[in-house]
């Protein structure tokens, strides 16, 4: 392998190894064998469904082989990547999580995937996900619940968790999740890296087809890395948008909400995320204390309408789609989680108070509006705040059930609604959000800090985010 020590060359970022691949001073053979000699740690944290190291390092030898016949390789040229196993990719099946799925084979790529290929990219292995992506926790009772590798009694968070805890075991530096309420943030939160949530008023800026789907309205592909460079790399070779670069903090105005996202936080959580903003104020952040009363409610409420009318048939239109001889009814009577299923079963109970199509839509503009004002009344270019009110809870391991509870600032809180509490409303906006390391609490967790700009902002959300992380510096992996 050259010069390069397997420990150095995982812990390069996808950015750092597609520049040394192109300048031909790594190989991306060795590079694909040094993160497969991780795979152990990370089939033992339960983050991965499929891989084949054989076609991983086939794929690099080729990568290898146009770098010596002077071809472009892409952005991506030699990096390989974790998907998620609800995004669609040839020769793996798509299970989602779920049984009846694993003899899904799809017959192409996801596009938001092909976007990736076609850029170089190699894929390195699907990723475990809490099942059907209905949770925050990723505790799989098919293929096992995927562990937190700061903490292996704890979760990965969900549903994204094989991906996030997968890339903070250095098993590869970047990855696609998906998000409908936090998807990709919660787990990059509890494991310490960084997820994005790209813009999905309007268009989407990921292409949503080739994905299981919970609601084909809130649903997006989202990149996860151990760097927000790494995110726009990946936002980059997906949407054609420039890679951006660090925004300038000094005078930089933005908003702390007075309303839900700073209140009853557990007391790591909060004073880890109080010391970033400290941080980030004395490197020239202004800060503005915001009210948000005019549309928080809104959102909430928006984002519930949406997923309620949504979850009783978008799975099922995704098999019609597919192809696949199966019905919502049958894949939805065999799931395993206790949660997931009372959550597809949930949507009968509120069918009679399901708005229309109009009501949705005039709800999104009038909420969506409200939000715009409120950054443009108070010139902020974003909101920040905790991703998640608590550090990674301990993993149950009779797994989850809909009545679970975790102590939240000294109250006891529904489970499912205390993990989505700070993700879900920006889903409903259709906003861009960026989740990224804030620190570690005391008891060696991690502590995520979510910024969430202005519809179509997605690069200026980027530029700041990757100000911020230089700012706070990184934190120390976990010692699996």
């Amino acid at each position: 392998m050259r010069s390069w020590p397997v420990a150095s060359v995982i812990e390069l970022s996808a950015t750092e190894a597609a520049a040394r691949i192109r300048q031909g001073e790594l190989q991306a053979e060795d590079y694909a064998a040094a993160l497969l000699d991780r795979e152990s740690v990370a089939r033992s944290l339960g983050a991965l469904t499929w891989s084949e190291p054989q076609r991983v390092l086939a794929d690099a030898r080729r990568i290898d082989a146009l770098r010596a016949a002077g071809k472009p390789l892409g952005m991506l040229g030699g990096v390989p990547i974790i998907i998620k196993d609800n995004i669609d990719t040839l020769g793996f099946p798509t299970s989602a999580g779920t049984q009846i799925l694993k003899q899904y084979h799809p017959a192409a790529d996801a596009p938001v995937v092909r976007a990736l290929f076609d850029q170089g990219a190699i894929l390195l292995a699907k990723a475990n996900m809490h099942e059907l992506a209905g949770g925050g926790t990723s505790n799989n009772p098919v293929f096992g619940a995927v562990y937190n590798p700061y903490d292996r009694s704890r979760v990965a968070g969900g549903s994204s968790g094989g991906t996030a805890a997968a890339l903070a075991a250095r098993f590869g530096a970047a990855g696609l999740g998906s998000d409908t309420a936090g998807s990709a943030r919660i787990p990059a939160s509890f494991c310490g890296i960084c997820g994005f949530r790209p813009s999905t008023a309007g268009y989407k800026k990921f292409p949503g087809g080739g994905i299981v789907p919970l609601s084909f309205t809130l649903d997006t592909a989202g990149p996860m890395a151990r760097s927000v460079a790494d995110i726009a790399l990946l936002n980059a070779a997906v949407t054609g948008a420039p890679v951006p670069r660090a925004a300038s903090l000094a005078g930089l105005r933005i908003g702390l909400p007075k309303q839900l996202y700073w209140l009853n936080l557990d007391a790591e959580t909060q004073r880890v995320a109080r010391c970033a903003v400290d941080t980030l104020r004395e490197a020239g952040v202004i800060f503005v204390d915001l009210d948000i009363s005019s549309y928080i409610e809104g959102a909430q409420q928006l984002f519930f309408t949406t997923l309620m009318s949504d979850l009783g048939k978008d799975l099922g239109e995704f098999l019609r789609i597919q192809n696949i001889p199966l019905s919502q009814a049958q894949v939805v009577q065999q799931i395993a989680s206790k949660d997931t299923y009372a959550l597809f079963n949930s949507t009968s109970a509120f069918a009679a108070e399901a708005a229309s199509p109009s009501e949705i839509k005039s709800l999104h503009a009038a909420v969506a509006n409200e939000y715009h004002e409120v950054l443009k009344r108070h010139g902020v270019e974003a909101l920040c705040f905790p991703t998640e009110p608590i550090p990674a809870p301990v993993n149950r391991v009779g797994g989850d059930s809909p009545s679970d509870v975790v102590d939240v600032g000294g109250s006891s809180e529904p489970e499912p609604v205390s993990l989505v509490r700070n993700t879900s409303p920006v889903c409903a906006l259709g906003a861009p959000a960026l989740t990224l390391p804030a620190g570690l609490t005391r008891g060696g967790l991690p502590v995520g800090l979510e910024l969430e700009g202005a519809v179509d902002a997605d690069l200026r959300i980027l530029s700041i985010g990757i100000a911020v992380q230089s700012a706070l510096g990184s934190i120390p992996p976990p010692s699996c």
